[in-house]
């Protein structure tokens, strides 16, 4: 994908976890997802392999907003079923504009890391299945050449006093990062503290990373 680098990493807490990312690619762009199934182990594994499928089931439908909503209702009874819900945040990108449009379902860990800054991403609603009938509000914002657009689980912040603090690191990983897999292994690394070789996480820790490169002659 000229112009862009993405990349995804995932620790389970246990041998399967509730969380996955997902991206692929669409006509004009790509499309990226990034969910957390309530719970843990095999149950969350099952719900989130679930969710996954059914957004790749929408992924034709040309109205992002519609095609979130219809998925949405599909998944309802199921969770419902199930007395489970699913945070997530859904985007796609524009790769010619360099825009992203996207849905943050009760995640709120959506970041726009760009040269001044972040800005964390507002959710447009509350977690899928926790509130039938729900309509979500979608956003949007541009990725200029050597922004980055990074999602991150909730299981990162077992290691921090607060959000505002995981998000500051995070933003930091991100402007030392030679790259998207770079920035990955350093979200996650996060999590144990910054110690490589620490225990495993309480939650699982999922990140999904995807950076506008500098255009050429241009500092990154």
């Amino acid at each position: 994908m000229a112009g862009y680098d993405v990349a995804g990493a995932c620790r389970p807490s246990r041998s399967v976890g509730g969380d996955f990312f997902d991206w692929y690619a669409t006509e004009g762009g790509l499309q990226i997802s990034l969910a957390d199934a309530m719970g843990k182990g095999m149950g969350a594994a099952l719900i989130a392999a679930t969710v996954r499928a059914v957004l790749r089931s929408a992924a034709g439908q040309p109205d992002m907003e519609r095609a979130f909503r219809d998925t949405c209702r599909h998944l309802e009874n199921d969770l419902d079923h199930s007395g489970s819900f699913v945070t997530l945040f859904h985007a796609r990108l524009d790769t010619a504009r360099g825009v992203v449009d996207y849905v943050d379902a009760g995640h709120g860990l959506g970041l726009h890391v760009h040269a001044d800054g972040v800005v964390r991403l507002r959710p447009g609603g509350p977690p899928v299945g926790a509130v039938p009938g729900t309509s979500w509000t979608p956003g949007r914002f541009a990725l200029a050449p050597g922004d980055a657009l990074v999602v991150v689980s909730d299981g990162l912040l077992d290691a921090y006093d607060d959000v505002d603090e995981a998000v500051r690191a995070v933003a930091e990983a991100t402007s030392r990062g030679a790259d998207a897999r770079a920035v990955c292994a350093a979200v996650l690394d996060l999590a144990r503290g910054g110690a490589p070789d620490a225990d495993g996480p309480g939650d699982d820790v999922t990140a999904v990373v995807l950076r506008r490169l500098p255009e050429p002659g241009v500092g990154a």
